[in-house]
């Protein structure tokens, strides 16, 4: 039974790191802050944050794994909110209780959690989609 639940979290620290590369966050490395993907060496020593800023990025000790916004974020968050009202619209999926469209950067930050099981929820092709921002809807409107 322990090692049950050690694999559960091993599993969702490696979701989450995953959601949050897919995102376009930007990790915190030993290097400091920055960076273009998330490191799993060690991630499953490590908890897995998301923060809004690189310098609050580093006010986590070592032992977190911490992410935080780039332009590419922007982009995943456009497409997200976009492959979402699509799956909603079209296939009749419902938003999670306590969403509301269009999702936004505090969503992502302040109900990582909860963002991510609606990340996993969707096709595998939607998350790659997401993932580079496409489509990302333009803003011309």
């Amino acid at each position: 039974m322990e090692r049950e639940i050690e694999l559960q979290r091993e599993w969702g620290l490696m979701q989450k790191g995953q959601f949050g590369a897919a995102m376009g966050l930007a990790p915190r490395t030993e290097e400091g802050v920055g960076g273009d993907a998330f490191v799993f060496s060690r991630i499953f020593d490590v908890d897995v944050v998301f923060v809004r800023t690189p310098e609050e990025a580093e006010t986590f000790p070592d032992n977190v794994l911490v992410g935080f916004p780039t332009e590419q974020t922007e982009a995943s968050l456009r497409a997200l909110n976009f492959w979402v009202e699509v799956w909603i619209e079209e296939k009749g999926h419902v938003l999670p209780e306590g969403f509301e469209l269009p999702l936004t950067m505090d969503d992502l930050i302040d109900r990582q959690d909860a963002m991510k099981e609606l990340f996993f929820s969707l096709d595998v092709t939607l998350r790659r989609d997401i993932s580079v921002g496409h489509p990302a809807p333009n803003d011309e409107e």
